[in-house]
């Protein structure tokens, strides 16, 4: 991500950064020879390498420059003509006018040489420019141009060094160990992100020490963190990596919505007051100094647009999380959480529902008949989630799903102990609730003998995935969705359009945990486009997200970016408006159901069982 620069060559103008970038790598021999120049005159790189060598480093210097020179006016024409997508600042001005110095000083080095040091015998046949403005030299006075040419670049290049570490172009150096931070494992050859969960045991007896020593509150250990000094240092890095390109706030939904001033002012604010290190981060008035305000921290729906389009690696919504921690900790959250949390540590479920409850579905999946279960295929363990487990519409998706693994010939495996992931409880700041979900879960799936993990719930599957990783977990979690491409994939499902939904026109909203992972989820893109459904947005991994992430479910802050997100899909005129998410389902059609013409909502998983069949691969053991 960092050399090849993947993020930024997403959108057609980012080649234009990436041709920039490479100019700086390419440029860095003749800029060493320059320099050595001014010190001792005369000084070639031919003195240690074959004229061949020197001259085709020329050669790809020379054509760098004009890529170089036309890739900054590109990027000089977005900021004048699209304002409203990029943030235009002096600094940014001041450093295309010095790259373009740069290379315009090199041409003429470069041209001024084939006078000086009669190197013409390989040029004309390759080059264009130089050439060129070398026929307007003389032996007289090409010394002298070449002289005032190396001092013009020699002098920006000293610009560079000064400015560079004073600007938001710090970015060059600080973007390697931003994104080497940002993704901190892999598994199975794919990425794991997300918030690194802290040592409890460790904080506990941090605290029993402040306690028995009788310190002053003040100097008690807390979780999270109020003022910058508490902020851990990947974040402090962030705000010196931030490229304030503003695609973090391009894509926001709740700037989208009018809710917030978006992630890319919070960096700039954090930057700004990191030399006043006991700075309050959260904002108590209008008036008062911070990187973000009360009703903005809450309104965040954590969709991880901000971190999936950050081509430097910083880190919002895990910024978001570690403020949220610490006001949940000091019990100063907005008063409708005290029943969430509530009800998660009774009964192991947000809602405070009976934990008794929590199997019932159960019971419609009968245990198939062990003499039915090919040996080849996978051992499933499904993890229900709350919405599965207690939500009427989600529960008969979810037996849905088990009964046709079980007609596959898939052994299905269940938990009897389950509780929730935890993702509600951690997005909303309650990291002790969060660690005690996750240490039941993974007691409770370590007993049981599995080779893959299926959920119909995308907040699961990450969860499950990325947020209980460690040194020693790695649980190999699939949304059915996924787990359905990549059969598909690898041709072990066979594929009929249903009569139920021919003829029908379906648009999907694809679920931010699937939409925005680290990785583009082709294969689940395939899927859906071959059963006929449409995905509305050019991008998946900018679609708005539905409002009920990052807790919002249970704050209901986002009445206005559901209504931005089902106005988006209502603009194509479907019959059925699918989603491979629970929450998403309910928000949306809550929202979709006051139109005059009610749009039917219809759960991914249910269209695509009804239109595929496995095909019988014994390779299939292999892909999971």
């Amino acid at each position: 991500m960092a050399f090849m620069q993947t993020r930024v060559r997403e959108r057609w103008w980012g080649y234009a950064h990436v041709i920039i970038f490479y100019a700086f790598l390419v440029f860095l021999l003749g800029t060493i020879e320059l320099l050595v120049q001014s010190t001792v005159p005369g000084w070639h790189f031919n003195d240690l390498l074959p004229q061949g060598v020197v001259s085709a480093i020329h050669l790809v210097q020379t054509y760098f420059a004009g890529l170089t020179l036309i890739a900054v006016v590109v990027l000089g024409m977005r900021r004048l003509f699209k304002p409203d997508q990029i943030r235009s600042t002096a600094d940014a001005w001041i450093i295309l006018g010095l790259i373009a110095m740069l290379m315009v000083s090199h041409i003429v080095v470069i041209a001024s040489n084939i006078v000086v040091r009669c190197e013409s015998s390989w040029v004309p046949g390759w080059l264009i420019l130089t050439p060129w403005l070398a026929s307007f030299m003389t032996e007289e006075n090409a010394p002298v141009i070449h002289d005032i040419a190396a001092s013009v670049h020699i002098l920006c290049v000293s610009l560079f060094f000064v400015w560079i570490p004073r600007g938001k172009h710090f970015h060059i150096v600080m973007a390697f160990p931003s994104l080497f931070l940002q993704y901190r494992d892999y598994y199975k050859n794919t990425p794991v992100t997300g918030p690194e969960t802290p040592n409890m045991v460790k904080f506990e007896a941090a605290l029993e020490d402040a306690a028995e020593k009788d310190l002053p509150e003040s100097e008690w250990p807390v979780l999270g963190a109020s003022r910058i000094a508490e902020l851990p240092r990947n974040f402090i890095l962030n705000a010196f990596a931030c490229t304030q390109c503003q695609r973090c706030t391009n894509v926001c939904p709740m700037v989208a919505a009018g809710l917030g001033r978006g992630p890319m002012d919070s960096m700039i604010d954090l930057r700004r007051l990191c030399k006043e290190r006991d700075n309050l981060l959260v904002k108590a008035d209008s008036a008062s100094s911070g990187i973000i305000s009360a009703q903005e921290l809450w309104e965040c729906t954590q969709c991880g647009a901000c971190d999936r389009t950050c081509s430097v690696g910083v880190e919002h919504t895990s910024r978001i999380l570690e403020l949220r921690r610490n006001i949940t900790y000091c019990e100063k959250m907005p008063p409708k959480l005290n029943s969430v949390f509530a009800g998660a540590e009774r009964s192991g479920n947000p809602w405070g529902y009976s934990r008794s409850e929590r199997t019932k579905w159960m019971e419609s999946c009968a245990l198939p008949d062990k003499s039915r279960v090919n040996s080849f295929l996978p051992r499933v363990l499904i993890f229900s989630g709350c919405m599965g487990a207690y939500d009427p519409t989600a529960r008969k998706s979810l037996i849905s799903a088990v009964k046709w693994l079980q007609k596959q010939g898939f052994d299905v495996l269940f938990m009897e102990r389950e509780t929730c992931c935890g993702e509600p409880l951690r997005k909303l700041g309650n990291e002790q609730e969060f660690v005690k979900c996750m240490e039941n879960n993974l007691r409770e799936i370590s007993q049981i003998r599995h080779d893959i993990i299926l959920t119909m719930c995308p907040h699961c599957a990450v969860t499950l995935r990325d947020d209980y990783a460690s040194d020693s977990v790695h649980l190999n979690v699939l949304h059915l969705g996924e787990f359905l491409a990549q059969l598909y994939a690898n041709h072990a499902l066979e594929l009929h359009v249903p009569s139920a939904f021919e003829s029908q026109k379906i648009i999907m909203h694809m679920p931010c945990r699937l939409g925005k992972q680290p990785e583009y989820p082709r294969d689940l893109v395939r899927l859906t486009r071959a059963l006929g459904i449409v995905i509305p947005d050019d991008d998946i991994s900018r679609a708005h997200c539905c409002g009920a992430g990052g807790g919002q479910f249970f704050l209901d802050n986002s009445r206005s970016m559901v209504q931005m997100r089902a106005h988006e899909l209502m603009a194509d005129n479907p019959d059925i408006v699918a989603a491979a998410c629970p929450f998403c389902q309910q928000m949306l059609e809550g929202e979709l159901q006051k139109d005059d013409e009610k749009v039917k909502m219809v759960n991914l998983i249910d269209i695509a069982l009804d239109s595929v069949a496995l095909v019988k691969n014994e390779s299939v053991g292999n892909l999971f």
